[in-house]
């Protein structure tokens, strides 16, 4: 799981409607569980609960955290940390699940047994990227009380008004087709043995055909709903359509990524009895074209433009021109292309869907439900704080596959520095330090949110695209401190003085530093940061680990990592963070003159 996976804004939400989908399996086991005797509640957790408890909460926390980045650009800054808590409350119970798994259940049978935070791979998603409100003023707080702020700062989604009768006038002004919910007429014709087009699309299952020739269905394996259809070489699908719009319409593949490591994976498509084009996949084989994005999505999408298209009835036909084609759903767009995870609901179809749905959808995280249920089934179980890791000189000297890290160990948080106030207000401007980062007893300390001060002192550069560090939420500071990061994916700086950068003022008394940085990454390629001092880039090579961050015992944790060793004259420097690639995020900066390691949360102190 990552970030912005699923589409808060398009259809109806598909985000909120794949959670009520998961929210429907958790409450379902959750209904088991309670009924079990209590000799048997743990075998059932050990055995069936354990993943879909995890994997909800998982969810959960990642909904919320994409919600608040969505709620702080529609500035609506009070849901904003709504959100953040929410994702914050489910990450914890997440963790209360893993703590009574490994030391309560069957007496501490299982202890450490089960620590995909502590010790990988494997590894699991952590710390999804909450975007907390900086400023909250008054107003806001009062819109709030009143009910108003996340309906009035909503995105326009991809949705329209269900069409209720054939008179619908919103409906004729926005070009629908849509059905009505008797499921007996629509908003003019419809095809008696097909799909009909609706809501800008006709959205198609794959195993909803109307002939077949071949292929071959696999229950269960669709990709979030409906079957899988896989075929030999020459095997014909065929589905009638009825088009109420009509034009050059973009038709999408929803192709199960198989592979023909020796071979090709292509499909012709044929629109009433005529070639319309043939679709080849460049993944056919590991590491190939977009295989990586394919298995962690669990689908390979392609796209053809379909000619000209009238409006009426027409026969699509799909055949497969290689071994091992499987698709689960093809969509065709009439109104334009939105971007999504899952694509639009299945269409009206006379057989299969006479009542689509198509939003919009709301999900909401009951936590006081869900906290009744950890007191209940879990005895109450709360998890310790996680230790704080540190990757040090000796870090890099050997293979860390296998290796625990160095720790520390937390019993307590540093204070809440950027909590609202009591009127609910909040600014977190005000209470960031101001001036130059000067050493004291030998180290210099820098909380890397200063630079949205953009001051002489601390400040950020964008790159020449305008691409620049933004603010996520953190774990310091009592659970409220903030780090920076570039939250745009696939991003690459070779040009390291270009990338975009945080620069710190410093007063140093002169010596030689280590360069600690807290900072969090989520795969290999996203472990990629650069240092400089005065305008100056420390070479690659001359950082620790020749500046590989990535290691599989660290990634997706927050982590104190020795960077490099600057010599610094007394006086005042320009200390730089470089953004070398996008999804690195950046807590802290530590530097010191001794053989030191950088303090946990709560004996941070700012400046020294």
């Amino acid at each position: 799981m990552k970030a912005n996976v699923f589409s808060q804004t398009a259809y109806g939400n598909e985000a909120a409607r794949r959670m009520l989908r998961y929210e429907e399996l958790f409450e379902r086991t959750v209904e088991i569980h309670q009924s079990l005797p209590e000799e048997e509640r743990d075998a059932f957790l050990q055995m069936f609960a354990l993943k879909i408890y995890a994997g909800y909460l998982i969810n959960v926390s990642f909904y919320y955290a994409d919600r608040s980045a969505l709620m702080y650009r529609q500035g609506c800054m009070v849901d904003a940390d709504t959100c953040t808590a929410l994702s914050r409350e489910a990450d914890d119970r997440k963790r209360d699940l893993l703590y009574y798994y490994n030391r309560k259940m069957c007496g501490g049978k299982w202890d450490r047994i089960l620590t995909p935070e502590e010790f990988r791979p494997p590894c699991t998603a952590l710390y999804p990227a909450c975007k907390p409100a900086l400023v909250i003023p008054k107003e806001d707080v009062l819109r709030q009380e009143h009910g108003r702020q996340e309906t009035e700062c909503l995105e326009e989604n991809n949705w329209r008004a269900d069409c209720q009768a054939a008179d619908n006038p919103k409906a004729k002004s926005q070009g629908m087709d849509c059905l009505s919910t008797d499921s007996e007429r629509a908003c003019g014709r419809y095809s008696e043995n097909g799909y009909t087009e609706g809501e800008g699309c006709i959205s198609i299952l794959a195993d909803h055909f109307t002939g077949n020739d071949g292929w071959h269905r696999i229950d269960y394996l669709g990709r979030y709903e409906g079957s899988l259809m896989e075929a030999e070489a020459g095997a014909l699908l065929e589905y009638e359509l009825y088009f109420t719009s009509e034009g050059e319409f973009l038709l999408e593949f929803y192709r199960f990524p198989s592979l023909n490591s020796t071979g090709r994976i292509r499909l012709e498509v044929l629109l009433d009895g005529k070639s319309a084009g043939i679709l080849e996949s460049p993944s056919a084989d590991e590491w190939r074209g977009s295989w990586r994005e394919n298995v962690m999505n669990n689908v390979e999408k392609l796209y053809l433009r379909l000619p000209y298209i009238a409006a009426g009835r027409h026969m699509l036909r799909i055949r497969a021109l290689d071994r091992y084609v499987s698709f689960s759903k093809i969509v065709i767009y009439t109104q334009g292309y939105t971007a999504s995870n899952l694509g639009p609901e299945e269409s009206y179809h006379a057989q299969y869907n006479r009542d689509p749905g198509y939003g919009p959808y709301e999900f909401s995280f009951d936590t006081a439900a869900v906290s009744e249920l950890f007191q209940n089934l879990f005895d109450g179980a709360r998890a310790e704080l996680p230790d704080v890791i540190y990757a040090g000189k000796t870090f890099w000297a050997s293979n860390r596959l296998y290796l625990k890290n160095a720790v520390r160990h937390q019993d307590s948080l540093g204070v809440k520095k950027y909590s609202c106030e009591e009127d609910g207000t909040k600014n977190v401007f005000s209470k960031m330090r101001q001036g130059i980062f000067a050493e004291r007893n030998g180290e210099i300390r820098i909380d890397c949110e200063c630079a949205l001060l953009d001051s002489k002192d601390a400040y950020r550069t964008a790159d020449l695209s305008g691409i620049a560090w933004e603010h996520v939420q953190s774990e310091t500071d009592g659970k409220t401190g903030l780090a920076m990061h570039i939250a745009e994916e696939g991003l690459f700086w070779e040009n390291i003085p270009q990338a975009p950068s945080l620069n710190y003022r410093i007063q140093a008394e002169g010596g030689s530093y280590q360069i600690w940085t807290l900072l969090k990454y989520d795969d290999v390629f996203s472990a990629r940061v650069a240092i400089g001092v005065d305008g100056k880039v420390i070479p690659q090579e001359k950082m620790y680990g020749s500046g590989r961050l990535f290691n599989y015992g660290t990634k997706q944790n927050w982590v104190w990592m020795l960077l490099a060793d600057a010599e610094l004259a007394l006086g005042e420097h320009t200390l730089t963070v470089y953004a070398a690639a996008a999804g690195i995020r950046v807590d802290r900066i530590f530097l010191t003159r001794e053989e030191s390691i950088p303090p946990i949360d709560v004996e941070w102190r700012e400046g020294g």
